[in-house]
């Protein structure tokens, strides 16, 4: 009898442990004690017995009920805390805010078999009801997506979603507010304010009604306040960086001008006050080799600082992301000849070497950057190889891809600098040229990345330094010109005095 007892408290709790307690006491006498067979008590001891009976099966059925709620307690506990740490991996994860909350929303939806979305503010000091915007989970969860279309967000939910915004308190279903409202509103908090809304609809109305189940819901809506702060955090992070970052190179760029420009300047500045000094004086006093002289150091250093200034320019939009390209299906030869023609009196003893293959086919390139990157490429070139040294640019057709390598005869690149070489404000160690700001080859590798590519420098065999780069052909390129040697004479046009055709 005791055995049915604890099996009963087992299996169906403690009213059906009591119930079988005194049908037991009333089998016990209708079985074995006499008069058997009824349920009179003929000595008084017997009183006892069921007394005691009975007692010892309503301990049995408590004790045993007790354990069987704790461990459905444990249980529940459990698939709680399994829940949480899904969720708290999940968030994890996630970077981005508008990410979170989707994966926030899936999980919440998944777990409580509701509709569920998450409200976040567009903008984070704008509380009105206009600031909040529903974010609509992943293409790919097609359960939730489907939940979310089902849950519109209307006007009396937006009402409902901006009071709890602003009194960080619930709202909705089964509250003091809004109680017969068929949608439950629930604050994500930070320790300083609310961050957004959680919205759950439920299938009925009484399935988050349970304690249990309303504590769980606010430990989820803890952990996805928590997170959503963190990410908060991080993209403030993020700015304060950028605009460190901004400031740094901001604070750098005017020290390498103040620099860079003194020279240039002072140049004119001399120049220009002797000009003026012989202004109205007797001019044949000054020769016309020393007045041309004077000239043209006026305009090569108006020329350095416009480099300087092109420099900065392309080195600010490249930091801000403003390079838009306007891509034309142009011949490499052409860029060629229009650096080279630009840099025909910078080139002075160097002689230039240009090998095109005639098959190369036309490249989708933006024309004025392009012509910027073989211009900074050949003009490096220059500053860091001395007079009479050739500089040879080559290219070479492959799958989708063409590859262009300028290289020269200096003292070539160190091993530990290959990579550096291409860093805001590097310097060689072997600069025969007027120096810059170092933006050159930093601003060459923001053109080639833009335009898809990849470029490199490495020391040369023999001597000197190799700058390559590749640039991907995408698209059907027009049919090229009837004339075959486009790319030779382009070169022998495009190339300086003393230059080597190929």
């Amino acid at each position: 009898y005791l055995l049915g007892i604890v099996l009963v408290a087992l299996r169906y709790g403690r009213g059906p442990a009591l119930l079988t307690s005194a049908l037991s006491v009333a089998a016990f006498n209708f079985l074995f004690v006499p008069p058997r067979y009824t349920f009179a008590v003929a000595e008084g001891r017997y009183l006892v017995t069921f007394t005691g009976m009975f007692v010892i099966g309503l301990v049995i059925s408590n004790l045993t009920a007790r354990v069987r709620w704790q461990a459905d307690m444990a249980l529940a506990r459990e698939q709680h805390s399994s829940a949480l740490y899904s969720l708290t991996r999940a968030l994890s994860r996630e970077r981005d805010t508008a990410a979170l909350a989707r994966r926030a929303a899936c999980h919440v939806a998944d777990f409580f078999g509701c509709q569920a979305m998450v409200l976040l503010p567009r903008r984070r000091n704008d509380l009105s009801v206009a600031s909040l915007s529903a974010l609509r989970t992943a293409p790919e969860l097609e359960q939730v997506s489907e939940l979310s279309e089902q849950f519109p967000l209307d006007e009396r939910e937006r009402g409902i979603a901006e009071w709890v915004f602003m009194h960080n308190d619930v709202a909705g279903l089964g509250t003091a507010m809004q109680a017969q409202h068929p949608s439950l509103h629930v604050p994500l908090s930070s320790t300083e304010h609310c961050i957004g809304v959680l919205a759950l609809r439920p299938s009925g109305q009484h399935q988050l009604s349970d304690p249990a189940q309303r504590n769980l819901l606010i430990a989820f809506c803890d952990q996805i306040g928590m997170a959503l702060l963190r990410a908060l955090w991080a993209d403030e992070a993020q700015r304060t960086a950028r605009r460190a970052e901004r400031e740094e190179l901001r604070n750098t760029l005017l020290s390498s001008v103040s620099h860079d420009l003194r020279t240039p300047l002072a140049t004119i500045a001399g120049t220009a006050s002797t000009l003026l000094q012989q202004e109205g004086r007797d001019e044949s006093r000054m020769s016309k080799a020393l007045r041309r002289e004077l000239l043209e150091a006026i305009y090569e250093g108006a020329e350095h600082m416009n480099r300087l200034v092109i420099n900065l320019l392309d080195m600010t939009r490249l930091e801000f992301g403003d390079i838009k390209l306007h891509k034309e299906w142009i011949p490499l030869s052409e860029v060629i000849g229009s650096s080279l023609n630009r840099l025909e009196k910078r080139l002075g003893q160097h002689s230039v070497a240009v090998n095109l293959p005639a098959e190369l086919p036309l490249i989708p390139l933006d024309p004025v950057l392009a012509e910027q990157l073989l211009h900074n490429l050949i003009e490096n070139a220059i500053k860091y190889t001395p007079p009479g040294t050739r500089i040879e640019i080559s290219a070479a057709a492959a799958a989708n891809m063409v590859t262009v390598a300028v290289a020269d005869r200096g003292p070539g690149i160190p091993p530990d600098a290959e990579e550096r070489v291409f860093e805001k404000f590097f310097h060689g160690p072997y600069r025969h040229g007027k120096g810059g700001v170092g933006l050159g080859l930093t601003i060459c590798r923001g053109i080639v990345e833009a335009h898809g590519g990849q470029i490199s420098a490495t020391s040369r065999s023999g001597g000197g330094a190799v700058f390559c780069f590749t640039l991907p052909i995408e698209g059907e390129p027009p049919p090229m010109p009837p004339d075959g040697g486009l790319a030779e004479s382009a070169a022998e046009e495009t190339a300086p005095p003393g230059a080597t055709p190929p």
